[in-house]
């Protein structure tokens, strides 16, 4: 799953994924919904996870983290890619995260489903 969130509103949008290449393609349903909407996205921040970067080489040591259809996507649409350590986690998006799951959760738990279900 990926997540967008915006810093000043705290509004956030969830797409659920099958692989990591599915990224840049719902990057751009999410540029497209807000699009219709009349706003217009600016920046873009993530870490340099394997979703947002092509590893290339043969080797662990001789792949380098290249930018790859993630950051072109956003180049040709006026997006800034801004990158942070993977260290420095998007706090507010792993919150987002945690909120949204423990409320699914009361939610299965209260619909009295099977703990399989819940997170």
């Amino acid at each position: 799953m990926i997540c967008f969130v915006d810093h000043f509103s705290r509004m956030g949008f969830c797409y659920f994924l099958r692989s990591k290449t599915e990224v840049t393609p719902k990057l751009r349903q999410f540029v497209n919904e807000l699009a219709r909407r009349g706003i217009k996205v600016h920046n873009i921040q993530s870490d340099r996870g394997s979703e947002f970067f092509a590893q290339e080489g043969t080797s662990k040591f001789e792949q380098g983290r290249n930018a790859h259809e993630f950051t072109r996507y956003c180049e040709s649409q006026g997006i800034s890619h801004i990158l942070y350590p993977v260290e420095n986690k998007a706090k507010l998006a792993e919150r987002w995260f945690l909120d949204h799951f423990t409320a699914a959760d009361v939610m299965l738990w209260e619909g009295r489903l099977s703990p399989a279900f819940l997170g």
